[in-house]
């Protein structure tokens, strides 16, 4: 008896602590739409822009946003890249992203991208568009599309609670990240890859890849833009059925591209449910709208600051108390006390040397300086605003001055710095 007893709590304890180890953290983030594409806002090296979404195409940027990044250090590309639903494009070289986020569970840092010219670079520019986000920075998420809500969702380690397991099927990532999966046009099995820069339902790079039963011949040619430059040969046909996953279309447009490398499935297909691709798992989900319920959760409570303390905020707490980095104007310290904010991680060495020197400070200052620190694995936006890519970072501010920055374990002089610059 007390032997069951005994397996029955080893039992639950481990089924405990593997749901509380495989517990999925999703994060909403809201887009807009601009000449049928998804735009996200995206800090790079400290600067936010807007950016396209393509999920077949490469991160890139135009020239004058890197250089309004601080991005000096190009090198040049002697081909020009290729993508799989446009052949050629036109760069001006490559270069290193230092820091790069959307939100907190997308980021990276060290990225590759690229600088793009001529008329790939014009397309964006007249849009205000500062570059696109390919599947490079989105591999270490659950990445779901949910056009309806105007929103994605980042989501680790496993996809959103929404999604249901029914849902899915196998997907290759080829070269660039880039989704493949099958599709049925009218019983027929197609391979396609997933394109959000395709504005349409189906694009077939050729004729010859159409089953023969059902279709409907088009008449006339289709118009596109952006990236695509030979659309002469375009044309639109209609199909009795479309199936992806479990979601059947019908009398869906497909269209003759034969400008594309590969078969595609364009934004149109969000108009009919959610998307969300494991890059990890290599699986991808397709679920209808009338399936999905999205739950809305609620904004944790803002932490009260505590004098004497060290303070752990997030990027929310420090948007109320210390500065609104969302607001596009230079940096203005909220409150009347200088404040001092340790940028830190728990597998950090000097990160942990530094703290009991800070909690100690924090008491001797108690009445005059507010000290806070920040997980820089949880706050990635925020260390992408700030360009931090090495710990520990501290950030010193005192109001109606600039903030100052210190990298390291700078244990030996923060008194100094406190009483000369911060206090003076």
């Amino acid at each position: 008896m007390k032997k069951n007893i005994l397996l029955l709590i080893v039992s639950f304890l481990s089924t405990t602590l593997f749901s509380q180890a495989t517990v999925t953290k999703s994060e909403s983030i809201t887009y807009r739409e601009l000449d049928g594409r998804i735009v996200l806002k995206v800090t790079l090296n400290g600067i936010e822009g807007d950016f396209i979404l393509d999920l077949a195409g490469k991160c890139a940027l135009l020239p004058e946003f890197a250089q309004k990044a601080g991005i000096t250090d190009i090198q040049p590309v002697t081909n020009p890249i290729e993508n799989y639903h446009y052949k050629k494009v036109k760069t001006a070289g490559k270069c290193t992203i230092n820091t790069i986020a959307i939100g907190n569970n997308i980021f990276a840092n060290a990225l590759t991208a690229f600088i793009i010219s001529d008329d790939s670079a014009e397309y964006l520019r007249k849009m205000g568009i500062a570059g696109t986000i390919g599947g490079s920075l989105l591999q270490n998420v659950v990445f779901t599309i949910d056009k309806k809500g105007k929103r994605v969702f980042a989501s680790t380690p496993y996809k959103p609670v929404f999604i249901s397991t029914t849902e899915r099927a196998n997907c290759k990532i080829l070269p660039g990240v880039t989704p493949e999966f099958e599709i049925y046009i009218n019983g027929k099995p197609v391979n396609v890859i997933l394109d959000t820069w395709e504005k349409g339902l189906v694009s077939l790079s050729s004729e010859s890849l159409l089953p023969a039963q059902g279709i409907k011949k088009g008449s006339g040619k289709i118009s596109g833009s952006g990236y695509s430059a030979d659309i002469s040969a375009v044309k639109a046909v209609s199909a009795d059925d479309i199936s992806f996953i479990n979601v059947k279309v019908k009398d869906g447009i497909v269209t003759i591209n034969p400008s594309l490398s590969k078969p595609v499935i364009g934004l149109s297909m969000l108009d009919y449910g959610v998307v969300s691709i494991d890059y990890q798992r290599f699986k991808i989900y397709f679920q209808s709208y009338d399936k999905t319920i999205i739950k809305e959760e609620a904004k944790a409570e803002l932490a009260k600051i505590e004098p004497g303390k060290v303070n752990p905020i997030t990027k929310d707490e420090f948007i109320e108390y210390i500065f609104n980095y969302k607001s596009g104007e230079e940096f203005s310290l909220k409150g009347d006390k200088p404040v001092i904010i340790d940028f830190w991680a728990t597998w950090c060495g000097p990160c942990k040397k530094l703290l009991p020197v800070m909690e100690k400070l924090a008491l001797k200052y108690k009445d005059r300086i507010i000290f806070y620190k920040v997980n820089a694995d949880l706050e990635k936006e925020l260390c992408s605003k700030y360009n931090i890519n090495a710990l520990p970072t501290l950030i010193m501010a005192a109001p109606g001055k600039a903030p100052i920055f210190e990298v390291g374990d700078v244990s030996d002089k923060l008194i100094e710095i406190i009483e000369n610059k911060l206090l003076k």
